[in-house]
């Protein structure tokens, strides 16, 4: 095997540990893993597995995330209207949809203020682009997709990059810090690689400061 088929399925267990919760996906394995002892599988053992125990049809998502090809290349473009208190969220799937489908999935994104309030907001993604206002009482420190990184996916990030200076530096989630620092660095300017270097002095986890 290579190094992509192992990774990949571990992202869909994730998701579907996601989905259902931990110790449900606990209940599921364990009754997988006594189901099949001793033979051989296929992944509709593992689908039907599921939908014994949780009672919930997952065909869409083995369709969707296993039995068809690729990702979803997310574009997350954020901006900030000052003058209407209004933040503007666009979301842009990029994969080249003749060759790889069209993703339909649920996601959420934290909207920290810089009073220090949080905002998450639930989002149904289900079209190439889609954009959506939200007004706000504070201007935004930074807004952070997927930001439990429940979703397997490619993320970069399009916003000033004040917005991802701050993330980088607040966000207490170890990937967005890193899609943050992934972001930033399109950049390639003076003072994006002072604030790198600075921040390789701040960071505390080493994953972090490898990316950096």
């Amino acid at each position: 095997f290579d190094s992509h088929l192992y990774p990949g399925g571990s992202w869909r267990l994730h998701m579907l540990r996601r989905k259902f919760g931990t110790e449900e996906f606990k209940k599921v394995i364990k009754y997988y893993v006594e189901q099949n002892k001793y033979s051989n599988v296929e992944t509709i053992d593992l689908q039907r597995a599921f939908e014994k125990i949780t009672g919930s049809s997952v065909d869409a998502f083995f369709d969707q995330w296993l039995y068809s090809a690729g990702y979803p290349q997310i574009e997350f473009d954020y901006s900030w209207k000052e003058d209407k208190k209004l933040l503007e969220l666009k979301i842009t799937q990029t994969q080249n949809i003749d060759e790889i489908q069209l993703f339909k999935f649920s996601s959420k994104i934290k909207i920290v203020l810089q009073n220090g309030n949080e905002r998450i907001i639930d989002v149904e993604i289900n079209e190439k682009t889609q954009t959506s206002y939200m007004y706000l009482d504070d201007k935004p420190l930074y807004a952070s997709f997927d930001f439990q990184n429940s979703i397997l996916k490619k993320l970069i990030i399009k916003t000033k990059p004040d917005f991802l200076k701050n993330q980088i530096k607040s966000d207490p989630e170890v990937m967005s810090r890193i899609y943050a620092i992934h972001s930033l660095q399109k950049e390639n300017t003076i003072e994006t690689i002072k604030f790198l270097g600075s921040q390789l002095k701040e960071e505390n986890f080493w994953g972090v400061k490898a990316q950096i």
